[in-house]
């Protein structure tokens, strides 16, 4: 069990460094983005998991299947959304 528990954390770790990159661009990312991210393999459903894991803990965010660091994830969005339209 302890190489699920690492390969949990390195996985966890790997997901908020991809939000953490993209945060400087005030960027919040899909699932599916953040996917293709990673610096480690890693399943989608244990992606999505970490990411429930994530957002039950507080350390991101999520607003309309977007994930942020930031707080204010809701803002970041419909910037997003009006930036593509």
């Amino acid at each position: 069990m302890k190489g699920v528990f690492n390969n949990d954390i390195k996985i966890k770790n790997a997901i908020i460094d991809a939000l953490r990159y993209h945060a400087m661009f005030r960027m919040p990312l899909k699932a599916e983005e953040i996917s293709c991210q990673l610096s480690i393999p890693c399943g989608f459903s244990v992606l999505l998991v970490a990411l429930e894991d994530l957002e039950d803990a507080k350390i991101i965010y999520k607003y309309d299947g977007y994930y942020s660091l930031a707080k204010d994830v809701k803002a970041l969005v419909l910037q997003r959304k009006i930036a593509c339209n």
